[in-house]
């Protein structure tokens, strides 16, 4: 079955904001290291390219520079999608 453009650019854009909402739970809530992470996470997430922000606690995951996903930690309320 042919997928149209548009239900890849759904499924891209379904990948990156997976990836920015898991990583950035597994690094802030859970505290562990980036690798330990993408052991646990589905699919090929490990080749999104990602920008951590530690300082802020924001988890930025991008495709081509314009499929993006960012989540960020709240301290004792977890990440959320923004």
């Amino acid at each position: 079955m042919l997928l149209s453009a548009c239900d890849r650019v759904e499924g891209m854009r379904i990948g990156v904001n997976y990836t920015a909402k898991n990583l950035c739970s597994c690094l802030f809530v859970m505290e562990r290291d980036r690798d330990s992470c993408y052991g646990d996470m589905i699919g090929a997430v490990e080749r999104i390219p990602v920008e951590v922000d530690t300082d802020a606690g924001t988890v930025r995951a991008s495709i081509f520079g314009v499929i993006t996903g960012e989540a960020s930690h709240e301290r004792g309320r977890g990440c959320s999608l923004r």
